[in-house]
C-alpha cells in the first residue's frame, strides 16, 4: 500500500523529531510513503464545534489530496487520525454531505471520492511486527504504553 504522510501541525511545528523519526523508520521498513501539501486536519474541538460543514470540507480536502495519488492518508497524530477518519466515515455514510463537500471542493478543482483509507501509523507498525523484530539493531528492553486516538 502507498501512504501519503499527514504529519499534522503539532508534529510538524512543535515536535519535528516525531515527523523525522517516522520517516527514518518507514524508510528502514521499506514502506512506500511521501508527503503531500496538506492543511490543518482540522481539529474537531475547535472548528467542528463552530462550523461542521467547514470542518468537513477541510478534512475532505486533505483526504482528496491522498486520493489523487491513490494512497492512504497516514497520520502520526492521534487528533488528526480522529478528525480525518471521522470525516471520512461521515462522508461515506452521508451522500448529501459528500455532494455538498464536492460542490465546495470543485471550486478548487478537487473532489472527494471516498476510495482512500485513513490509517494511523501504529496500525501500520503493528502489522509489521515480524519485520520490525528482524530489523531491530538494539534491544532496548522497554515497557511502553499506548495513547489511544479519539474518534
Amino acid at each position: 500500500m502507498r501512504y501519503s504522510l499527514f504529519p499534522g501541525c503539532i508534529a510538524k511545528n512543535m515536535y519535528p523529531s516525531i515527523e523525522k523519526s517516522t520517516g527514518i523508520v518507514f524508510r528502514e521498513l521499506g514502506l512506500d510513503f511521501f508527503e503531500d501539501p496538506y492543511t490543518c486536519c482540522p481539529a474537531p474541538g475547535v472548528i467542528r464545534s463552530y462550523d461542521f460543514d467547514s470542518w468537513l470540507v477541510i478534512a475532505a480536502r486533505n483526504i482528496a489530496v491522498a486520493e489523487g495519488r491513490d494512497a492512504a492518508v497516514l497520520t502520526i497524530c492521534n487528533g488528526c487520525y480522529g478528525t480525518l477518519s471521522a470525516a471520512d466515515r461521515y462522508l461515506k455514510e452521508n451522500p448529501s454531505a459528500a455532494r455538498m463537500v464536492n460542490e465546495k471542493l470543485g471550486a478548487i478543482g478537487m473532489r472527494y471520492r471516498g476510495n482512500s483509507q485513513v490509517v494511523h501509523f501504529v496500525d501500520v507498525l503493528k502489522d509489521m511486527v515480524p519485520t520490525i523484530e528482524e530489523k531491530a539493531k538494539v534491544e532496548l528492553d522497554l515497557r511502553v504504553a499506548i495513547h489511544y486516538a479519539t474518534i
